[in-house]
């Protein structure tokens, strides 16, 4: 009966029907697609790439050499510098936090570990940066970080409370007329640094790139002048140390926009 209708009806009411018909079913397709996410103009998705400077005071790291001096007035060299740098967190003007869940390893000297790149970090006005120096407590049991060499090499024995090992500094310093070696080591949940750092971004769909300039001069001062003389050239294990280096460590990341 309705398709006898629909033909006894006029010419127009019946293109009126289709083209009411067809407008429907493409408005429902159209809403049942995933927005895209953002992207630039060239079509890579809204991202900020994250370079990792590190640096003694204003100098960049030059490996295996005593030329660094410290607040306490030791002289020193880097050779070794590992750490974990986790929940990496854009805060916006209104208050809101993204978060990058992600522990990212780094290697001072492996330079594919100085890059990191989050993707889709929300869209707002970012006036500040706060990262966690470390391993987020709740992942802080081995085993529970994929099973690299890299994370391997960062074990926290388990006497000492077990997990990872948050940063590994190490080198020389000279007392006297002697060079002795030093290890800045830090572990155990309670001892990770929160960094932070102020940088005005737009994530409006337009890709960022930011330096993070790693003072690594800064966890020898600040509130505490680290004398590794006086106050000891082996931090592991040590809670009175650690916390001293652990506190010291919070000033030590800067933030420039370069993109």
């Amino acid at each position: 009966m309705l398709k006898n209708y629909f033909w006894i009806i006029s010419g127009k009411a019946r293109l009126n029907i289709i083209s009411f018909l067809l407008i429907l079913f493409f408005t429902v397709i159209i809403s049942c697609k995933k927005d895209p996410p953002l992207t630039t103009t060239g079509g890579v998705p809204n991202q900020v790439k994250i370079h990792l400077k590190h640096l003694v005071d204003n100098n960049p790291i030059a490996y295996d050499t005593i030329q660094f001096v410290n607040a306490a007035g030791n002289h020193f060299s880097v050779e070794r510098l590992n750490y974990y740098l986790s929940n990496i967190t854009f805060n916006t003007s209104d208050g809101r936090q993204f978060i990058d869940h992600n522990v990212h390893y780094v290697d001072g000297r492996d330079s594919t570990t100085l890059t990191i790149t989050i993707s889709n970090p929300g869209t707002g006005h970012v006036v500040s940066f706060s990262a966690l120096l470390g391993v987020p407590s709740e992942r802080d049991t081995f085993g529970l970080l994929p099973n690299t060499m890299a994370n391997q090499n960062m074990f926290w024995p388990e006497n000492l409370g077990g997990g990872y090992h948050f940063m590994k500094m190490e080198g020389s310093f000279t007392s006297g007329i002697t060079s002795y070696g030093y290890a800045m080591h830090l572990g155990k949940p309670g001892f990770q640094s929160l960094l932070q750092g102020n940088a005005e971004i737009y994530l409006n769909g337009v890709s960022h790139e930011l330096d993070f300039n790693m003072n690594m001069n800064e966890i020898f001062k600040n509130p505490y002048t680290y004398d590794l003389d006086l106050d000891g050239n082996y931090t592991m294990g040590d809670t009175l140390l650690m916390r001293r280096i652990s506190n010291n460590a919070c000033d030590m990341c800067s933030i420039i926009q370069t993109r």
